[in-house]
């Protein structure tokens, strides 16, 4: 590719997993100096790609959190591997995240990276830099996933050579543009950066009598989808999932369970219970904690009562929650436990857990296979925390993954 042939063009590329404190860190020390500083971006939850990327291209919904999930119509787990291949081929119906990139990594890569990860980190950048230099698209968009495998296997040292390593190679890209090259560069969660220990979840409700198992066989039936380890975990049941989830509200390792009743979303913690309550008309929430806080939000109802942002019937408008809660150790979780128990996805679970940092779950055949540094999932700021820069103009300080496809040349793309 010639300099002569290369028009205007934006490059859109979303870097799977990346931190907001360790892209911030990286430009005080001069990495991405051509960029405006980033902001912060808030994933939904759970803090997985499959949820985040429906959010940040306004995309349909996947079929679940993960690429392993229960289909309550058929009643069977589906899925796994394969899902790859099958969420790509759908994109040609059904506009999920899919269908709005340009390159994205060959499915075996998703399964070398935790055998050979730097090796397929950097075959990753190769072939999505031969497929934008291929193509003639004035919006380009690109998806790093392979970032996020090493940053599992290798933690912050890892990323940061992979950042720094993928910064000179936008830098020789946008030197043969002389400027005529827009950039922007996304992450679609964050990692929490430690090594954890295993949440034996299925354990715990075999002991509590649970048939857990891959379908529903009578009221006592629980299914728990997993795939990889992450901080969060779904569980799905006939029965009314209520007195469940105050069970596994008190297991160490759980910040918090949620569930749904009727319009409403049941918090549960060690220290009791809450409800949130969504007002559509008015895109306005309220917190019920009447002897808890499972959520931890006493300081910010403060400041929003101090502000008069609480109406008379305990609504508070959704814009403020985020502005009071984006620096909370549960960034903006009042939505965001509210979202994931709508239609965040097509199979929606039943009972939701976020964990505590240091605590995973999944498919305990992984636990053989690799020793994981960093993890996601969790409503923790750790892990949902990713973030959004330009070199073409700078965004808010603070943005939710919803905010994003109004700032990105998207629509006029496809």
């Amino acid at each position: 590719m010639s300099s002569a042939s290369c028009g205007d063009k934006h490059l859109v590329l979303c870097v799977d997993g990346v931190p907001y404190d360790a892209v911030e860190r990286l430009q005080r020390q001069g990495v991405f100096q051509r960029f405006y500083p980033a902001s912060r971006l808030v994933s939904p939850f759970p803090s997985m790609t499959n949820v985040a990327l429906k959010e940040l291209f306004d995309a349909a919904p996947p079929a679940g959190y993960e690429a392993f999930y229960f289909d309550r119509q058929l009643n069977r787990l589906c899925g796994g591997a394969s899902n790859y291949v099958g969420d790509r081929a759908s994109s040609v119906h059904v506009r999920t995240y899919h269908h709005f990139i340009d390159y994205q990594e060959p499915v075996h890569y998703e399964f070398l990276v935790y055998v050979l990860p730097q090796e397929i980190y950097r075959a990753d950048v190769q072939r999505f830099l031969d497929a934008f230099a291929a193509s003639d698209k004035p919006v380009f968009v690109a998806y790093l996933k392979s970032t996020d495998g090493l940053i599992h296997l290798g933690g912050q040292e890892k990323l940061d050579w992979a950042m720094r390593w993928l910064d000179d190679q936008l830098l020789e890209l946008s030197e043969m543009y002389h400027g005529g090259l827009r950039m922007t560069l996304f992450s679609d969660h964050g990692n929490y950066m430690m090594r954890g220990r295993r949440l034996w979840l299925k354990d715990h409700l075999r002991h509590w009598r649970y048939q857990v198992g891959s379908r529903w066989r009578s009221e006592t039936s629980v299914v728990v989808p997993e795939f990889g380890l992450v901080g969060f975990a779904s569980i799905y049941t006939p029965a009314d999932p209520a007195a469940l989830a105050r069970e596994l509200a008190e297991v160490e390792g759980v910040d918090f369970a949620i569930h749904r009743c009727e319009d409403t979303v049941v918090v549960n913690s060690r220290t009791g219970q809450a409800v949130i309550v969504h007002d559509r008309t008015n895109d306005r929430y309220r917190y019920q904690a009447d002897d808890a806080d499972p959520l931890e939000l006493a300081a910010a109802l403060r400041q929003l009562k101090d502000q008069g942002r609480i109406d008379a019937d305990g609504f508070v408008q959704d814009r403020d929650w985020f502005e009071a809660t984006v620096d909370h150790h549960f960034p903006d979780i009042v939505r965001r436990a509210y979202q994931a128990m709508s239609e965040q996805v097509v199979n929606r679970a039943d009972i939701l857990l976020s964990l505590q940092d240091g605590f995973y779950a999944g498919h305990v055949l992984f636990d053989g296979m690799v020793e994981l540094v960093a993890t996601h999932g969790s409503a923790r700021a750790t892990s949902s925390t990713g973030f959004m820069m330009s070199t073409d103009r700078p965004f808010p300080p603070h943005l939710r993954a919803s905010d994003v496809p109004a700032f990105l040349p998207i629509a006029s793309h496809q």
